[in-house]
Order: C-alpha cells, then structure tokens, then sequence
C-alpha cells in the first residue's frame, strides 16, 4: 500500500472520496439533509482546486484506485500541524490505510518542525474518536463552530515526541 503526495489536479477524485465517505460515515450522525447540503456547498472541484493554489495544503493518497486521503495544513504560527481530512473507502475501513495516512501526516508535522497534530470530530462518530484515541490523540477541547448546532465538534491533540 502507497502512499504518495497529491493535488488539484486529482479534485475530481477526491471529491468522489470525500462523498462516498460523508454518506456513509456522518449520515447517521448528521442526517441525511444536512451531509447532502454540506457537500453542495464545500465538495466541488473547482473549490478544492482554489483552495490548493490559496493555502499551504498538503494531501497525501492512498491509491488502488484512489481509497484513500488526508489533508493537512500548517497552524500560522505556533507548532501544530492540522488536519483537517483523513476519509478512507468504507470499502477500506479496518485494514490499515487510514493508519498508515495517519503516520504520513505525524511525519509531515516533523517535516515541518510542528510538535502537535491536531484536528476535529464530530461527537457522534464513535469510529474516528476510537481511531485517533487508539492513536495517541486526546479531546482537548470543543471547537466553538460546527457544521450544525445539534452535534458538537470535538478537538484533539497528539503531541509529537522528537
């Protein structure tokens, strides 16, 4: 399993990613309405291609054909790293991409000279907060905007040793 580096130039496949993943990962947390009216809005190609040429993103692929993604970007100031994508193929869950996805992040963070990885979850998805905990990444914190008011989003951390 490869991971390699992507871009814009594969927003079309990515943005497939990430709608498969929401539909069956945020559906019975968030409902049905509200996933189909965030991906309307944040999910086009175009947009994700802007987004590339307007901020420090870096995305890394698993390909087989494309699985997998995560994307981070660097906090101004300070030491963190965000993450702010890590979808995996249902298809996929439970055999090791989203971990290894995770392990290219965490380097890019020492890449970078960032001490701290950190990103949300929404508080009703039980299969990411149980991912990342068994990870080393801890809740410090809810994020004050979410995608809705019913569910929170929680923050976590993973401090980086050397």
């Amino acid at each position: 399993m490869d991971v390699r580096k992507a871009g814009g130039d594969e927003a079309e496949a990515l943005c497939e990613l990430t709608a498969t993943v929401w539909r069956r990962a945020y559906v019975d947390v968030l409902g049905e309405e509200v996933v189909e009216a965030h991906l309307a809005e944040t999910n086009d190609p175009e947009t994700l291609r802007e987004n590339y040429r307007e901020h420090d993103l870096s995305t890394f692929v698993v390909v087989d054909p494309l699985v997998a993604q995560a994307t981070c970007r660097p906090a101004e100031g300070g030491d963190t790293l965000y993450l702010t994508q890590l979808y995996v193929h249902p298809e996929r869950w439970g055999e090791g991409v989203g971990t290894r996805l995770l392990d290219r992040v965490e380097r890019e963070a020492r890449d970078r000279d960032r001490e701290c990885v950190a990103l949300v979850v929404l508080d009703g998805n039980e299969r990411a907060r149980g991912f990342y905990e068994a990870r080393g990444y801890e809740q410090v914190g809810v994020r004050e905007e979410s995608i809705t008011e019913d569910v929170e989003e929680l923050r976590y951390e993973k401090r980086l040793d050397g």
